[in-house]
């Protein structure tokens, strides 16, 4: 698999909303298989469930774990909403990567599969272990319920909202600036003075913003084909069609790819915190003018504003 491949099935599955649930299906229907072959193995009656306290119990679950299902659902539009309008806009992304939103989700699609198969298959003889594994998956929704709407309500904070997101920051300048100068040092920085005309490659695809590009794939071109690549746009920067998007100094005319460049660049429909380095900056203006803004009529309301 290309860097950008394996780049583009990275961020959709930190971004997608769906594909935890999706999976939680599938791994419902297995793990029930599992345990109703485990039933008729080992003729599991440790409590002993008739088949008509069978079908409450398991209808019950199967009832609360889709509403524990639509309650987040509810929840993360909601927070998306108020987060957007009270903070900034640019946070929406963040919302739908948090770990333990999808990790709950998860779990309570989980939930309502597996009851959903057990429920379907409740008939003598009742499947002991299948209506326990049911109940046991219940208590951990709840458990993960009340943990979540504790975290959540705390992950919305303006001050947390900040502060993750300027952690976040300083992590991705130390990763972009590993080797940082220090103050009053005399350690002198060459530079590469070229002096030919280069070859542009302008941009041919659908505009966006450049999220990253294959330092390692660039470098290891430049030395095979002898030249020198630069890259205009910086991360964050908005590229259009027809836009200048490399320059290609030195080498041979023909030998450098450009299909295999442009394979290089990553570009998307919005910055990315992980690897923009002034987009965490432009999120905390963006809240700390929110919180100074009269038209939001409460100016104090924020943590920011101290």
């Amino acid at each position: 698999m290309k860097w950008a491949q394996r780049y583009r099935v990275m961020e959709f599955m930190k971004s997608s909303a769906w594909l935890v649930p999706l999976s939680a299906i599938i791994l419902g229907l297995l793990t029930f298989r599992l345990t109703r072959w485990i039933d008729l193995q080992t003729g599991w009656s440790l409590f002993g469930f008739s088949t008509e306290n069978a079908r409450l119990l398991v209808g019950g679950i199967q009832s609360s774990a889709i509403t524990f299902t639509v309650f987040i659902y509810s929840m993360l539009l909601l927070a998306v909403q108020v987060s957007s309008s009270q903070l900034s806009p640019r946070i929406v992304s963040r919302i739908f990567r948090y770990p333990a939103l999808k990790a709950s989700l998860g779990l309570f699609v989980f939930t309502f599969v597996y009851a959903l198969s057990a429920l379907a298959r409740v008939e003598p003889p009742v499947p002991q272990l299948s209506v326990c594994a049911a109940a046991f998956f219940t208590i951990l929704s709840i458990a993960a319920f009340l943990w979540l709407v504790e975290n959540t309500a705390k992950f919305l904070r303006p001050s947390s909202i900040a502060a993750g997101v300027a952690r976040q920051g300083m992590e991705v300048i130390k990763q972009t600036y590993p080797k940082a100068a220090s103050a009053g040092t005399d350690e002198k920085i060459g530079r590469l003075t070229i002096d030919e005309t280069p070859r542009r490659m302008e941009y041919t695809g659908k505009p966006g913003v450049l999220l990253a590009f294959d330092v390692h794939g660039l470098a290891a071109s430049a030395e095979r084909w002898n030249c020198f690549v630069r890259i205009l746009p910086q991360i964050g920067d908005y590229v259009d069609a027809g836009d200048t998007l490399l320059e290609v100094y030195g080498g041979e005319k023909g030998m450098f790819d450009e299909a295999i460049l442009g394979e290089s660049v990553i570009l998307g429909i919005e910055r990315l915190v992980e690897s923009d380095t002034l987009f965490s900056i432009r999120i905390i203006v963006d809240i700390a003018i929110k919180a100074l803004s009269p038209a939001i009529n409460d100016p104090t309301g924020s943590s920011l504003h101290r």
